[in-house]
């Protein structure tokens, strides 16, 4: 056992701690006490709820049951401390400055909708879906104990087509719950049948503009399930913040989402927004960065949107 294990071990009142911090604000800044706070979290995981308000806003009431899998900088960090969600998240919100509907697919513990509708104005409408029981069921309680407006749950999964299938929830690490059991040979999966609906008809009974639309959709090696249900959205949406992991890059994804829809394609990496024209080929993931916008914008317009934002653009091909 290291001194750092034993100093956490003989460390007394450690729920007290915790719990004293995670309903903190201000203090979730100090960057060495919320690394202290998460090898705490760590190695002796809280055996009760939690309140925390995710360092997004001292007003956020949050309530978090015990569990393993539940990230520690949602407990004791800030937006700003995400790595490899920092971008995605501060990308969304400045999109989101002139478009009207954010679709949160696969919003787990719900980040990214509470941290936009906490920064953006109420006339914004944010739908989020998450087909796991437990983590829907957080955010609607936590929608609702705050108050929350304009802000729409929907129970159910997005893939290729309206109706059931197999739903695989990851007990080892509930982030990587997904549509496939990609996980299967190293994680603890459990099958349960789901609704689940594709893009194409959730936007259409919705009557919501796909162009009016910041889409950001993390789920999980399900990339080509979730694209062959959403061809009519994604020949009109404007911005899309897509998760895509190894086996579709594999697959050569990137190059089929600018090949079918004539996305212009940026790998996320933090703040900086890569263009990639030659797709798989111009660029080398920086973990924990996997995370890619699809959108209809040419470099320098893009330069044009995210100035005096926390984003730069690179274009080592100079695209007009």
């Amino acid at each position: 056992m290291s001194i750092k294990q034993l100093l956490l071990k003989y460390l007394p009142f450690k729920m007290q701690i915790m719990k004293h911090f995670a309903t903190s604000y201000d203090l979730k800044n100090n960057h060495f006490l919320s690394q202290f706070l998460s090898k705490l979290h760590y190695y002796y995981p809280p055996k009760m709820p939690i309140t925390t308000n995710f360092g997004i806003s001292p007003n956020l009431k949050l309530v978090v049951e015990p569990s393993s899998t539940v990230s520690s900088v949602y407990l004791f960090g800030t937006p700003m401390q995400y790595d490899g969600e920092r971008g995605p998240l501060y990308l969304s919100l400045l999109l989101m400055n002139n478009k009207k509907y954010y679709l949160d697919i696969g919003s787990h513990y719900g980040y990214f909708s509470f941290f936009l509708r906490t920064h953006l104005s109420e006339d914004k409408i944010i739908h989020y879906f998450e087909p796991n029981e437990l983590l829907y069921s957080f955010t609607e309680n936590a929608i609702q104990s705050n108050n929350l407006k304009n802000i729409y749950g929907h129970k159910f999964g997005v893939g290729k087509e309206s109706g059931e299938t197999i739903f695989y929830i990851n007990h080892t690490d509930s982030s990587c719950s997904s549509l496939n059991d990609n996980y299967s040979d190293k994680h603890q999966l459990e099958q349960v049948k789901i609704n689940v609906i594709s893009l194409n008809n959730f936007v259409e009974q919705s009557d919501i503009n796909a162009f009016d639309c910041v889409i950001k959709i993390d789920v999980e090696n399900a990339e080509y399930l979730i694209e062959k249900g959403a061809t009519n959205v994604f020949k009109k949406v404007d911005y899309l913040i897509m998760e895509v992991l190894g086996p579709a890059i594999n697959d050569k994804f990137i190059s089929h989402m600018v090949n079918e829809y004539g996305f212009y394609a940026y790998y996320i990496n933090d703040f900086q927004l890569e263009y990639c024209p030659d797709k798989e080929e111009s660029y080398i993931y920086s973990s924990p960065q996997y995370n890619w916008l699809f959108t209809r914008r040419k470099p320098n317009e893009l330069k044009q949107i995210v100035k005096n934002s926390h984003f730069r653009i690179k274009d080592d091909y100079n695209q007009k």
